[in-house]
């Protein structure tokens, strides 16, 4: 919905063009928990995958033009863009948008993973089916929040996620799940 209202005012190809440029995500992401787990252990991996997220869609939740939601996934294909782009500022504060969701999906897999690991065989397809319930209730409920705040900014619920995403850090942290020894 936040394509389809003011100031990009999307239409379904373009909406299928930005679906599009989440799909590299996948990509770096798994190249990421390869690379960083080498060095890391799952909690700072998944730390690392919130903020990652939560830094990118805080950045794009102040998108106004939809040059700028594609500078930072196709800047090869958007060459001529690119280039006109260097007389605006805005254009490299969204293209460190993208650099920085470059690894947003690592929690999804070490969460699994981790999950995996602490609970035993048999516990394995209803512990996972909790979660997932869990994730879909929490889907739903901003969902809900998102089409009642259409009106007022079609971005409110991008920030207030990112916001509630640095606290769940922050409260990580607190609760030493955090270990800055690794």
């Amino acid at each position: 919905m936040f394509v389809l209202k003011d100031p990009l005012n999307w239409i379904a190809v373009w909406v299928g063009y930005g679906n599009a440029t989440g799909y590299p995500l996948f990509l770096t992401s798994f190249l990421g928990v390869v690379v960083f787990s080498r060095s890391l252990k799952d909690t700072p991996l998944i730390v690392t995958g919130m903020v990652s997220f939560s830094t990118g869609m805080l950045i794009i939740s102040f998108l106004k033009w939809t040059f700028l939601y594609f500078i930072g996934s196709f800047p090869r294909a958007c060459a001529t863009v690119a280039s006109l782009c260097k007389l605006f500022q805005p254009a490299l504060f969204y293209r460190a948008a993208r650099v920085l969701m470059m690894v947003a999906l690592i929690p999804l897999a070490t969460i699994r993973s981790v999950i995996s690991k602490q609970i035993k065989d048999t516990s394995y397809g209803s512990c996972h089916h909790l979660v997932r319930s869990k994730v879909m209730i929490s889907q739903e409920s901003v969902s809900i929040l998102h089409f009642s705040m259409l009106a007022f900014s079609t971005s409110f619920v991008f920030i207030l996620s990112s916001c509630g995403a640095f606290a769940l850090t922050e409260l990580g942290e607190d609760n030493l799940l955090w270990d800055p020894g690794i």
